[in-house]
């Protein structure tokens, strides 16, 4: 599914979206305001390291020496 960016902050009735918002090309707000929105190419969410080791893995540290 395709992801918009909002360029500019707008508001209507029932929603404020402010500009930088990502949403997906099937909101109604969207669909209905295509000028208003960006496409983004590529996932936009960040990635993420994960944070233990999975189930066998074994990880390594390594420790910064004291100055």
């Amino acid at each position: 599914m395709a992801t918009y960016r909002a360029k500019c902050g707008m508001a209507t009735s029932t929603r404020v979206v402010p500009a930088g918002t990502h949403l997906p090309g099937t909101d109604p707000l969207v669909v209905s305001n295509p000028g208003f929105f960006e496409l983004i190419e590529g996932d936009p969410a960040p990635v993420v390291e994960q944070a233990t080791a999975a189930p066998g893995e074994k990880r390594t540290t390594t420790r910064k020496a004291k100055d």
